[in-house]
């Protein structure tokens, strides 16, 4: 005698409305707070001896080099 069952082996489980509530705004949460931290660079003055640029400037500078310059120079 056999038995016949039907075994799915992926069931579809719904969260519930207030954890995808929670989930959605502890986003908007953390993607608000990343937008107020400053970048890197900002507010470092160029007339200061040692002031630095940041990330973007240290990559436009990279860029200028490997482009005006033989890899033979690198």
């Amino acid at each position: 005698m056999s038995t016949k069952t039907n075994i799915t082996p992926f069931t579809k489980k719904e969260l519930p409305p207030s954890l995808v509530c929670f989930l959605i705004s502890s986003l908007m949460l953390l993607r608000t707070l990343i937008a107020f931290h400053p970048h890197s660079g900002q507010g470092n003055d160029h007339d200061k001896k040692a002031a630095y640029g940041g990330d973007f400037e240290a990559q436009r500078h990279w860029m200028e080099i490997t482009l005006h310059l033989p890899i033979s120079s690198w």
